[in-house]
């Protein structure tokens, strides 16, 4: 960042001079150098052994031009170039495109021997005859033809190109070549090498002619006679991690200037040499691939033996993916990825590819049966025989298990075996048959054997003690798997029989496809806390909630119906292995569609693209959860493992290329001008990606702005096609994700434009509005005169009938008021009517109740009179009291009842003077006293010593205390109290009576002063009410200008009834 720094100073410094530009361009340059540099720090986790890596190779066969590679590079644009003897070749991930001087101009030489690509994304390539070759991402050009057989390139932290050839040094600015030649040193020196220190030193080598050294123009020369180097014969020299280094024929050095110290290393030639971002030494040589870690002590080796066609690797690069690309001097081009999954196989040591079963021990080593009887053991990363004394050769291992003794169960198709912790072996016998597929021990630690045609097996300390087969209810005898659920039932899956549910040693249930199972062949099962199963079967996925059964197959999304075994990870994913790898899908999305509230699913599939060296995982076999958080997984080509919680993305995204543009089947220069004619019916844009390290994993998207009003959903096609499009311009954007989805946010566009025919450009559509304009112009025009002649016509017409409907028309209005006023006339006497009616309906009820009783008990006396001949004095008492009682009763009503029409007819005003308002109230109190004796009640009042005065009337107050006061004796239960109290204002007296009794709703709280109101309180002394005497109180305190109001809390929470009238002076001031 400090040369940056300067330059950014620079730059702000020349701003206003012509080379404001030139310094823009090279601080880009500068820029684009650290991020290439950056990239170049990629790595490969130092955990896996090399062959665990996933290594690709490509060949002639696969589209290379030659097999002979020289040198490999990654551009910045994320190709990877390759020089060959053939010519040099792009690549993509997917094809090769070769460049040679038969098909490109510029180039004259097939023979290519190195490159490098500058700060300003030139690519630089030195052939051997042919010069040096400069390609702009256009067009190949030779620069120079003169300075010999190329054998390095190399590009400084000034942009400065240095060509190492067989003669000689020279340096390119870009403008002129400047050989350095001016020391005995230089002279036909052999360049082997060319790199640069941190301090800005460029270092190179020489064959048998030692090391060189230029700071500036200052030469220092390290030779085997001066500087004491082991020899003068350097076959290269490298600056990696803060360190220089130099390799000879057979050895390699760490170099400080002064002194040098050997790597201990076999014997090889170095040809190249990289530190990664973790640390980790990688050498390119003669022999191979060599790489050793911070915390190794030897070298790791990929050559011939370890999968390399030919070991002599020319030179290496890393991508921006971290992959790394090895160019093979004889055997083609070779990439080592990183992959998702850690595998066991043959090349780390595994005996028997198939793998059945994978079990972990207490320490953490796995243990792995293999289907031609090999027992494996892996313990720090490398794979052993797990020592036994029984030969179980050509005994298929199907199942494996470490019991909480720590014992190991080894279930074959020759028997059951067991072996303790003291690692003493025994054969479990007695079994009713010797094909084991399955062992399992429950939380009770009694171990389940499964055999292939015995059926089930209980053990409990080797014996056998329950033994379930199809004599003993049991659906099938051929056993898939046994698992026990959160309740400690046991499930067992068959082979043509479904689930069997086994609990307190009986079988309890029975699962098949009659009951909703997506087949009868059952791999294995997974429980959920709340009861819910999950069945892997050959067909699909089964949940059994509640006892109902859903299913889920291809049909709704998964990729593959041959599922082996279901497992959840923390983040509610299922893991599936089957046939074509291993399924991720989400859980929540599993069980949305199969409670119908989605379509179908989405899933991923992990395989061979991410590091699965066999993506065919062991039908029937069981994955092992380890406590690491590694699942492992057995497959037809030995073991993968990963972790859920930390599996590798690939967090670049592919850089997105539009790469050709075709119309009606002819290619156009997506450089150039795209505009075409409207005949142009078949367009169609081929794009590509780069993602070096899965590239068939890349997926598009794209959208045709003009034409498509969203995104095509992404697919993993390159070209999109589009026809019969219409005239206008039109923008193509594309961009592109990884396999892991990591989306490219910019992508690609290309805009073209379809040119319209005449009959649809403007001019042409303004043409035919002219004509048209014209046309109707005139039709206009004739048809105004047509117009004006016949409006002449009408308008007398008009004239003579708009006199006759003005005339019609006032009759019309005058009779409209006529009808309107009778209307509302007829409207009120309506309402009126309807008010009397309810009245008289109200009245009618009132008579035939009320009057009706009393009358019915005085004829009901006077016919026991008429046949009675003598009567008992006391008995005539008695009847009389009743007669009188009724007469009172029925003079009440009748009395209320006029009263009320009284109030309500009468308009003129109450005669009101002033009026000591205690003197009514005293005396209906000491009215009432009997009475509210009768129910012992108790009249408590409190009144003030002086006259308290009012404006009103002597008989209306009276009246009104005598209906407050009777109402609330008569609703109030016995030996209750009414409370009466006067209260004064400057302008206003409050008489409140307050009482004990019912209380009242919310709804009688409504209707409480109307006329005939019907409560819901009830008298509690079996009193007659009539409806009136409240309403008749309202509207006499209305008529002495005061308020009458009612409180109550509720049901039972009795009544206070207020009432204000106003002082004689108030009223006075009022009525002025």
């Amino acid at each position: 960042m400090t040369i940056i720094h300067f330059y950014v100073y620079h730059l702000l410094s020349v701003r206003n001079s012509v080379r404001f530009h030139r310094v823009i361009f090279l601080l880009i340059s500068l820029i684009i150098c650290q991020r290439v540099s950056a990239a170049e720090k990629a790595g490969l986790p130092p955990e896996k052994k090399l062959s665990q890596y996933v290594l690709r190779h490509w060949s002639m066969e696969e589209g290379l031009p030659s097999n002979n590679l020289t040198d490999v590079l990654q551009t910045h644009d994320g190709y990877l170039w390759i020089t060959t003897f053939s010519g040099v070749t792009r690549f993509d991930g997917l094809n090769f495109t070769t460049f040679t001087k038969e098909n490109t101009p510029g180039i004259h030489s097939n023979l290519f021997r190195c490159l490098t690509e500058d700060q300003n994304g030139t690519l630089w390539l030195g052939t051997e005859n042919g010069g040096l070759i400069a390609y702009d991402q256009q067009t190949f050009q030779v620069i120079s033809d003169s300075v010999g057989f190329i054998e390095h390139l190399f590009v400084d932290r000034t942009n400065n190109l240095w060509i190492g050839t067989r003669t000689g040094l020279w340096r390119y600015d870009h403008h002129r070549f400047y050989p350095i030649n001016d020391h005995p040193f230089m002279q036909n020196i052999y360049i082997s090498g060319i790199t640069q220190d941190e301090q800005g030193a460029i270092w190179f080598s020489g064959h048998n002619q030692g090391i060189g050294r230029l700071v500036g123009d200052s030469l220092t020369v390290y030779t085997a006679e001066t500087q004491k180097l082991p020899t003068n014969n350097i076959w290269g020299i490298f600056y990696s991690d803060q360190a220089l280094w130099f390799s000879t024929d057979t050895e390699l050095f760490q170099f400080d200037g002064t002194t040098y110290q050997r790597i201990p290393l076999p014997p090889t030639n170095v040809l190249n040499i990289h530190v990664d971002s973790y640390g980790t030494l990688w050498l390119a040589s003669a022999s191979g691939l060599w790489r050793k870690t911070q915390s190794a002590t030897e070298w790791d080796r990929l050559g011939q033996l370890e999968g390399l066609a030919d070991p002599f690797i020319k030179d290496f690069w890393f991508d921006t993916e971290g992959s790394l690309w090895l160019a093979s001097y004889r055997g083609g081009l070779y990439q080592l990825s990183n992959g998702k999954f850690i595998n066991y196989g043959a090349d780390e040591g595994l005996h028997g590819n198939i793998v059945n079963s994978i079990v972990e021990l207490s320490n953490g080593d796995l243990v792995a049966g293999t289907d031609e009887g090999f027992l494996n053991r892996i313990h720090n990363n490398r794979v052993v025989l797990y020592p036994l004394k029984t030969d179980l050769a050509g005994k298929r291992i199907r199942d494996l298990l470490v019991d909480h003794r720590q014992q190991l169960w080894i279930g074959t198709y020759g028997g059951l075996f067991q072996v303790d912790s003291l690692g003493r072996e025994q054969r479990v016998t007695g079994l009713p048959n010797d094909q084991i597929r399955e062992l399992y021990e429950d939380t009770q630690h009694r171990i389940w054997v499964g055999t292939r045609n015995g059926g089930v097996v209980q053990l409990e300390n080797g014996r056998i003690q329950q033994i379930f087969n199809v004599e003993t209810g049991l659906s099938s005898n051929f056993i898939m798997s046994i698992r026990e659920d959160p309740q400690g039932k046991l499930w067992i899956g068959t082979s043509g029989g479904g689930l069997n549910v086994i609990h307190n040693g009986a079988i309890q249930r029975q699962y098949t496809k009659a009951d909703g199972l997506v087949s009868d062949i059952v791999f294995h099962t997974y429980f959920e806390p709340d009861g819910t199963v999950w069945v892997a079967q050959n067909g699909g996925i089964s949940r059994i909630k509640n006892g109902k059964v859903a299913t889920l197959t291809t049909a709704e999304g998964l990729p593959n119906d041959n599922l082996f075994d279901i497992l959840e990870d923390e983040h509610h994913n299922f893991w599936i292995p089957c046939n074509l790898g291993i399924i991720r899908v989400a859980k929540s999305k599993v069980n949305a569609v199969m409670d119908g509230h989605l379509p179908a699913v989405h899933c991923r599939v992990f395989d061979q693209q991410d590091g699965m060296r066999e993506s065919e995982c062991t039908p029937t076999s069981k994955v092992l959860p380890a406590r690491t958080g590694t699942i492992w997984v057995p497959t037809l080509g030995g073991i993968a493992g990963f972790n859920p919680q930390n599996i590798p993305i690939n967090k670049t995204p592919p850089k997105v290329y539009i790469r050709e543009f075709w119309v009606n089947n002819q290619p156009y220069d997506i450089t150039g001008n795209l505009s075409f004619s409207p005949r142009s019916r078949r367009i169609i844009v081929h794009y590509s990606a780069l993602s070096l390290n899965t590239p068939r994993g890349i997926h598009f998207k794209y959208q045709l702005a003009g034409f498509d009003t969203t995104w095509v959903s992404p697919t993993t096609y390159r070209e999109a096609i589009y026809t019969n499009l219409s005239p206008g311009k039109y923008t193509f954007r594309v961009t592109a994700s990884n396999i892991d989805g990591v989306w490219n946010p910019e992508g690609e566009q290309l805009q073209f434009e379809i040119k319209p025919y005449f009959y649809q450009t403007f001019p042409f559509y303004l043409l035919c509005l002219v004509v048209s304009f014209l046309s109707i112009f005139g039709f206009v025009q004739w048809r105004t005169y047509r117009i004006k002649q016949q409006s002449l016509h009408l308008k007398k017409l008009v004239q003579q009938r708009t006199a006759e409907l003005a005339a019609k028309n006032k009759e019309l209005i005058l009779e409209k008021e006529k009808v309107e006023q009778r209307t509302r006339e007829l409207q009120s006497a309506v309402e009126k009517l309807q008010e009397l009616i309810q009245e008289k309906d109200e009245i009618m009820g009132i008579v035939s109740h009320d009057l009706k009783n009393p009358l019915t008990v005085i004829l009901g006396i006077a016919q026991l009179g008429k046949n009675q001949k003598s009567f008992n004095p006391q008995n005539v008492s008695h009847f009389f009291g009743v007669i009188e009682e009724s007469g009172d009763r029925m003079y009440n009503l009748v009395l209320k009842i006029l009263d009320a029409y009284r109030l309500e007819s009468v308009q003129e005003e109450l005669p009101l003077e002033p009026l000591d308002i205690r003197q009514p109230l005293c005396r209906t109190i000491d009215d009432y006293q009997d009475r509210a004796a009768q129910k012992q009640i108790k009249l408590e009042y409190d009144l003030p010593d002086e006259p308290v005065m009012v404006l009103g009337e002597t008989n209306a107050a009276l009246q009104i205390f005598d209906n407050l006061i009777s109402n609330a004796i008569k609703y109030s239960p016995p030996e209750r109290s009414i409370f009466i109290t006067v209260k004064t204002t400057e302008t206003m007296v409050s008489i409140s009576i307050r009482d004990q009794g019912q209380g009242l709703t919310e709804e009688d709280l409504n209707q409480i002063f109307g006329k005939f109101a019907r409560l819901s309180a009830k008298p509690t002394g079996g009193e007659h009410s009539t409806g009136l005497g409240l309403s008749i109180a309202k509207r006499l305190v209305n008529m002495m200008n005061g308020d009458i109001r009612v409180e109550s809390g509720g049901k039972d929470k009795g009544a206070i009834f207020t009432i204000e009238l106003p002082r004689p002076e108030t009223s006075g001031m009022s009525q002025q």
